[in-house]
């Protein structure tokens, strides 16, 4: 029963070592490009104007404003392996023990778009039948 439990305590650790890692490079990356692609800017500009002080690294403002795209970009490319950790963690035992192949499969559904044959609509629906309490006339 602990040997369960701890089974169960870090399943999907895989899949959220790999989201993390690949999150972490995929921010530095981009954010490292985009802040030297703005100083290159803030140069260009500087260096067509007649003022010679101003400097060419980039304001508090703008760092944020940086980051900020930077952190769009990174969510939007890592997000697939974060909800495949989710599904991974949150699945039953017996179906987070089966084979490579249905893990490519669930990696296919997330980038197409989700579940084939389903729709947010039609989740929303049958979730909200679960919970929905009988008419006692």
């Amino acid at each position: 029963s602990i040997a369960l439990f701890l089974k169960s305590l870090f399943r999907g650790i895989h899949y959220k070592a790999l989201h993390t890692v690949t999150s972490s490079f995929a921010y530095f990356f981009i954010y490292s490009y985009i802040k030297s692609r703005h100083q290159v800017y803030l140069s260009n500009k500087i260096h067509s104007s007649k003022t010679r002080t101003k400097s060419t690294t980039p304001s508090t403002t703008s760092r944020l404003l940086l980051s900020a795209i930077s952190a769009m970009i990174n969510s939007t490319l890592t997000l697939p392996l974060d909800v495949l950790a989710a599904r991974s963690q949150t699945s039953s035992l017996s179906t987070s023990t089966s084979s490579v192949s249905s893990k490519g499969e669930s990696l296919r559904q997330i980038i197409g778009g989700g579940r084939s044959g389903t729709t947010a609509e039609t989740t929303v629906t049958i979730s909200s039948d679960k919970y929905r309490t009988p008419n006692i006339n």
